[in-house]
């Protein structure tokens, strides 16, 4: 009976993890997405600048 408890544990413990993983890898991928976007438009912005 313990042995199920656990076993029941450490399936949602490893679901958990998963689930914060998966997450945590999407909301880095967007993170580095709008980073770029916003390096990009300071770049045009900064050789615009320039150009003129």
């Amino acid at each position: 009976h313990i042995f199920e408890i656990v076993m029941c544990g450490v399936i949602k413990y490893s679901f958990a993890m998963t689930f914060l993983t998966v997450f945590l890898g999407h909301a880095k991928i967007s993170l580095k997405k709008a980073t770029d976007r916003i390096y990009w438009i300071c770049l045009i912005k900064n050789f615009r600048f320039l150009k003129i």
